[in-house]
This record gives C-alpha cells, sequence and structure tokens, in this order.
C-alpha cells in the first residue's frame, strides 16, 4: 500500500475502534501494530455507560457482546464505616445502556481487530522500528513482520500507541503530565466463589481503594488504589499472593472471596496520574 487516507500506528481500544469505523465508512485504513497477539497490561477492562452509550452510536457495543462482554447492572460501595454497602444502579444513568459493559482488555482488543479487518482495514500485525515522517505529506516507514521494509503516505496519522506514544515523540508533541496522585494494582483471578456477575465492586479500608469487576461467574479483574510511598507492596514473587490477602478486607463482611481465588494474569503496579496534550500543539496533519 503506497497510499492511504489514514494509518493509525497502534491496535488498541482507540485504534480498533477508529480502524473498524473508519474503514465502515469506506476509507482506505493502514493499522501498524507492534504485538503479534495481545497480552494481559492490567488496564482497560469495562466501559462505564457515557462510554457504552458512544460505542452503541459507533455501532462497536455488539463487537464486545459479541465477544463475549457481560453487562453489569449495580454498583456496590463498602466503606469501613458502614455496616452494609451503598448501591449504584449504573443502568438508570442514561437511556438504553444497562450498566458498564465488561471485557478483558486482550480480548477486546482482538475483537477490535477483527471487525476493523472485516471492514477492509489492512492490519499489519508484529511491525518494529517504524519512522515518521512529517513533509507536506506526511508518511511511515517500518519493518514488516517478514523483516521487509515499508513505506505509506497518508493526509492523516493518528498515533493510538499508548501514553509512551513513539508517534508523540516522533512528532516532537509535548506531553504534559500532573504528578500521580496514587498507585495502582491490578491482577485477574479466577475460581472466585461468591462472585455477584451483575455486580461491580467498591471498598474503601484503612488506605486501600478496593475495586473489583467481574468479568463471568467465577472470574473477575481486581485492583487496589494505595499511596505513591509504596511502590513494592504488591512487588516480587510472593506479590500476588499478598494482593490476594489483602482483598480479605473486614467492611465487605464476606461479600466475595476474592482473597480465595487463583491468579491468572499478572500482578503489576502502576502510577496513575493525568496526562495531557494541548489541542494548540497538535501539529498538522498529526493527532
Amino acid at each position: 500500500m503506497k497510499n492511504a487516507d489514514l494509518i493509525i500506528i497502534g491496535a488498541g481500544i482507540a485504534g480498533g475502534s477508529l480502524a473498524t469505523v473508519m474503514a465502515r465508512e469506506g476509507a482506505n485504513v493502514l493499522v501498524l501494530e507492534r504485538q503479534r497477539r495481545y497480552r494481559d497490561h492490567v488496564r482497560g477492562e469495562l466501559l462505564w455507560p457515557w462510554g457504552v452509550q458512544l460505542a452503541q452510536r459507533l455501532a462497536l457495543e455488539t463487537v464486545f457482546l459479541d465477544a463475549g462482554a457481560l453487562v453489569v447492572r449495580w454498583m456496590d460501595s463498602y466503606d469501613e464505616g458502614s455496616n452494609r454497602p451503598a448501591r449504584d444502579d449504573a443502568g438508570s444513568v442514561l437511556g438504553g445502556v444497562g450498566g458498564s459493559v465488561n471485557l478483558a482488555h486482550p480480548t477486546a482488543c482482538a475483537a477490535l481487530l477483527d471487525s476493523a479487518t472485516s471492514a477492509g482495514a489492512d492490519i499489519r500485525l508484529g511491525v518494529r522500528d517504524v519512522l515518521l515522517s512529517t513533509g507536506a505529506r506526511p508518511s511511515v516507514r517500518w519493518v514488516d513482520s517478514d523483516g521487509d521494509v515499508r513505506d505509506t503516505s497518508a493526509p492523516l496519522i493518528v498515533g493510538a500507541d499508548g501514553r509512551g506514544s513513539s508517534v508523540r515523540s516522533q512528532a516532537s508533541i509535548p506531553l504534559e503530565v500532573d504528578p500521580p496522585a496514587h498507585l495502582i494494582a491490578g491482577m485477574l483471578v479466577e475460581d472466585v466463589d461468591g462472585i455477584d456477575a451483575e455486580v461491580n465492586v467498591a471498598a474503601r479500608e484503612s488506605d486501600l481503594l478496593f475495586l473489583a469487576f467481574p468479568q463471568n461467574p467465577g472470574r473477575a479483574r481486581l485492583y487496589f488504589n494505595f499511596p505513591t510511598q509504596q511502590r513494592g507492596r504488591f512487588a516480587g514473587k510472593d506479590g500476588a499472593q499478598r494482593f490476594l490477602a489483602a482483598a480479605n478486607l473486614d467492611c465487605m463482611n464476606g461479600a466475595g472471596g476474592w482473597h480465595e481465588g487463583r491468579s491468572v494474569g499478572p500482578c503489576a503496579t502502576f502510577f496513575r496520574g493525568q496526562t495531557a496534550v494541548r489541542r494548540s500543539r497538535l501539529r498538522r496533519g498529526w493527532s
């Protein structure tokens, strides 16, 4: 492909969604993705109602549902100062939206990649050494999965390659980063007794904020939010065991047996901070 209408670098949730929508409208779309197979990056596990509404407008909700997404109506919030949870109805926030849509991030990415392919997008996996040119007609050069050097130009190039975006760096677009508010540790667990697949859970106790998002009966993504000074709290070889032990919070009164579950993914900790690129600093032909 020597010319395209749109080049998207990165085929995660954003890149796969954009590729699907644009290809459906007849655009000649090229997508470059460094991964050959999506891995668990411990984030991006659900759409809240406003995100679901946007997915409906873009005709993408069915992509997630067909991939096995779970619609979760309720949100129960526990607090160490209360004997019972406060329940919020996520299914009543927006008309036509039944609640949050919960789906594992790798599964969601793969489903969007399939939908983009079916819509006619040209998908290249396993690419490396992506080099951008910001001339009169922006272009991209990369090494394909077969080792051959390829290049394509397009009037618009979109960097959908995450917060550490190579596209942003090569285009000299500054990134504004706020100081991290806290740390987040996450892990996927299975074989958990007592999970209500219709309820997302939040619980606050001591210096921890616990979150549990079911994906199907017995399986959930768990998160802890905790102070930035405790980087090693769930690190090391026994980090997953310490993570599960911490999930046995007194304030939940046995509402779910997450601490007795089995880790089926990495236990990863990362900083939670806001990043932004100011619109006025975007260069013509780049996004």
